[in-house]
């Protein structure tokens, strides 16, 4: 089944100011009605019409939820945007609360999936962990070669699957018969950290992936120039609940908030290149290291070296 997807900033951006307190209705396939809003307070609403009562839902610090009665036989499931800062996040999360019961016919089913989706997402407008600028810049740039390189020659929902570095495994991506760690760096840098020996290390060939980029203003915007961005983009092409929910779990362990201002942090990609790592490659490994008393070892490639190695994109 092919769900409409809706562009929420588009429709939250066009509202007039005359239209707060106001809602807007939007045509889906369901039993369930849904509108969209700017309360009394200036914050961004996402509504729910029933002909049955809602079920239960607990609010958050950052998503206020209302449930209540306007009438016989009219109950309203509301979720209110507390905090502006969060608003990227916001449209991919009522896309998805659409998606939920979009060609769902029964309202008890369409409530239930409902509350199911909403408590997916929960989670992640709880989150008080900081990101680091590091730690942000290689988010968007595992993001950046997910949705652009690897969602072109995989399954999306085995890519998902494969992204293991939020869990803390050495390889970002293991897919298949091969793996890649991607290292984000800034376009006029010509060497690249790898933290660890575990990193390049494996019996298997795989790949190290370069991603380049610039950092810009806060006005920059090419469509894909934050990781709010892009993860509202990947939420969009995922089809699979599942898909969702687990990308979404993965993006807490990273460290994803949408409390602080990580979207503040703008890049432009400049480029990427990939290398080929194997027995050849230039790297550290355990057996090159010959005394117990060393623990963790880091090094620098440097990538003007590593012609020989780079693959054809």
């Amino acid at each position: 089944m092919m769900i409409m997807k809706i562009d929420f900033e588009e429709k939250f951006n066009s509202l007039q100011e005359d239209f707060f307190g106001k809602q807007k209705k939007i045509l889906v396939n369901s039993s369930l009605k849904v509108y969209y809003g700017i309360t009394t307070e200036n914050h961004l609403r996402i509504s729910f019409m029933s002909t049955i009562e809602p079920l239960k839902l607990e609010s958050t610090k950052e998503l206020k939820v209302s449930l209540g009665q306007e009438s016989e036989n009219v109950y309203w499931t509301c979720f209110d945007l507390l905090n502006p800062k969060g608003n990227k996040v916001f449209y991919a999360f009522c896309n998805d609360l659409v998606d939920s019961i979009t060609e769902q016919f029964d309202e008890s089913k369409a409530l239930l999936h409902l509350k199911n989706r909403y408590h997916a997402w929960k989670s992640m407008f709880k989150n008080k962990r900081k990101m680091s600028p590091e730690s942000n810049q290689g988010l968007f740039g595992e993001l950046y070669f997910m949705k652009h390189f690897l969602f072109k020659f995989y399954n999306l929902e085995d890519v998902i699957d494969s992204w293991a570095g939020p869990n803390g495994y050495s390889k970002d991506f293991s897919i298949n018969n091969t793996w890649y760690e991607v290292k984000t760096t800034l376009s006029t840098s010509n060497t690249v950290k790898i933290s660890s020996i575990e990193q390049l290390s494996s019996t298997t060939p795989g790949n190290l992936v370069v991603i380049k980029i610039d950092k810009m203003s806060e006005m920059f915007n090419d469509g894909c120039s934050d990781i709010y961005d892009l993860f509202k983009s990947i939420m969009s092409e995922l089809t699979s609940n599942e898909s969702k929910e687990k990308f979404v779990d993965k993006l807490l362990k990273y460290g994803f908030d949408i409390n602080e201002n990580s979207n503040i942090e703008k890049y432009k990609f400049f480029n990427f290149n990939i290398y080929n790592v194997d027995d050849n490659f230039p790297r550290l490994l355990e057996s090159d290291i010959k005394y117990q008393q060393i623990g963790k070892v880091s090094y620098e490639l440097i990538l003007n070296t590593l012609e020989s190695f780079k693959k054809e994109i």
